[in-house]
């Protein structure tokens, strides 16, 4: 999967991805030792302004005209060969949805840059510099600072990605000790798979795992610290080995297993996806509701409900008349969520306790447990609010009733156990019904 020599033909893809490729060059020398320069739109120039005379022209017309019978020969193959590439679909896909610059995904076997990983992934996943939703809760980022001396004034640092990256806990900055991001060096297969597991928020499983199989041939060369992240990898279905049976963690990514690798994960994340499922809270007497479809729709896994958990809490406050909204803090580097509704809760992405007061994650205590674990929905924490059995174990929710015919949930939430700021004046509940 080598990048190939420095003169090569690129395919045109162009009757896959509508766009437009660079040009086709070829380089002559002339007697004179300057370089004249020939591309495939037919426009013939020197790069010493010098008059061509009659034999050169005539010899390189020649040449273009085998060139140009030989490319066609060779785009209609490699078209072929294209759609047979084992990783086309995830090729397309990437393209179709925006991920994955069309460029890129005309070149599968060439290996991707830190760079373009890291943006790919952040399209595909919505964690993004735009994204004003998560924003909210990034406002005091577990990383205060970072310098690296080699990304000032790259498109990555600029553009706001790697800050983005970095807020949120895609990228920490002691990854790379010798505080070099490289953004523009090939990415390892390694580094894909930790981006793509911290995007998922399945940072705690693989933190706190304790012993498993062997996976591949060469599973005695990978650290053990890895090895979490590559089982979470596996146990989703998201991880690529080579047919020799090995990882090859260190090997420079191709596009083409990046594509494979961010695909795999979206569908993993954007999976139950339930946009029909109306969910309304209410006050613990039944009345005052309101709808709580806000930041991200519902989603249905393994036959729970799960919901926003700022969408939750914060309908929660309007029933209940606070006149201060919650702030939220999310730490990117332990993938915690932290906010006060009376007392301090903590909700963790791939962990089914929570925090809750005194009672600060990690933890296992089974009085404070959830029914399933907390997910990332596109960077936004997900808890279960409903279940086969009602209440799936949140703070706070006296009780949860799924109308599966109206596809309408209705979620009673408590009063906060402790008044916070003017809540509550004399600890009086004022009701307002808010729709």
């Amino acid at each position: 999967m080598m990048s190939g020599p420095a003169f090569r033909i690129a395919n045109d893809y162009s009757a896959i991805f509508p766009i437009k490729y660079s040009n086709y060059t070829i380089l002559y020398s002339d007697n004179s030792g300057g370089r004249m320069v020939f591309d495939y739109t037919g426009n013939l120039r020197s790069n010493m302004g010098e008059i061509m005379n009659r034999r050169h022209l005539f010899a390189i017309t020649i040449v273009f005209i085998a060139f140009i019978f030989v490319v066609g020969l060779f785009q209609g193959h490699a078209q072929g060969e294209y759609r047979r590439h084992w990783a086309y679909a995830y090729l397309n896909e990437s393209v179709a949805r925006g991920w994955l610059s069309p460029q890129l995904a005309a070149t599968p076997d060439d290996y991707i840059s830190r760079a373009n990983f890291l943006k790919t992934l952040e399209l595909a996943f919505d964690i993004t510099p735009d994204n004003d939703l998560l924003k909210g809760m990034m406002k005091t980022p577990a990383v205060a600072s970072y310098d690296f001396s080699d990304t000032p004034g790259h498109w990555i640092s600029s553009g706001g990605w790697l800050k983005t990256a970095i807020d949120f806990g895609l990228v920490m900055p002691e990854d790379y000790p010798d505080n070099m991001f490289n953004p523009e060096g090939d990415i390892t297969r390694r580094e894909c798979i930790v981006m793509v597991i911290r995007a998922l928020g399945r940072v705690f499983p693989s933190v706190y795992h304790f012993g498993g199989p062997l996976l591949f041939k060469d599973w005695s060369l990978v650290p053990n610290w890895f090895k979490g992240y590559a089982y979470q990898m596996a146990g989703h279905n998201l991880l690529i080995g080579y047919p020799d049976k090995t990882l090859r963690q260190n090997r420079s990514a191709s596009v083409a297993e990046a594509a494979a690798f961010i695909a795999r994960a979206e569908d993993e994340m954007t999976r139950g996806i339930a946009q029909d499922i109306n969910i309304f809270v209410a006050d613990s007497y039944g009345e005052g509701v309101v709808r709580a479809n806000k930041y991200k729709p519902a989603q249905v896994i393994d036959g729970r409900i799960y919901m926003p958990v700022r969408a939750l809490y914060d309908a929660g406050y309007r029933i209940y008349s606070a006149d201060e909204d919650i702030s939220y803090r999310w730490n990117g580097k332990r993938q915690i969520l932290e906010f006060e509704y009376g007392v301090q809760l903590q909700y963790q992405p791939g962990n089914r306790y929570f925090g809750f007061y005194n009672i600060q994650l990690p933890h296992w205590n089974d009085d404070k447990a959830l029914t399933g674990d907390v997910r990332l929905l596109q960077g936004e924490v997900m808890v279960p609010v409903y279940g086969s059995s009602g209440h799936t174990g949140a703070a706070f929710i006296a009780s949860s009733v799924y109308n599966s015919g109206e596809k309408s949930l209705i979620i009673q939430i408590s009063f906060p156990q402790r008044p916070v700021g003017r809540m509550a004046k004399r600890n009086k509940i004022r009701k307002k019904g808010k729709k």
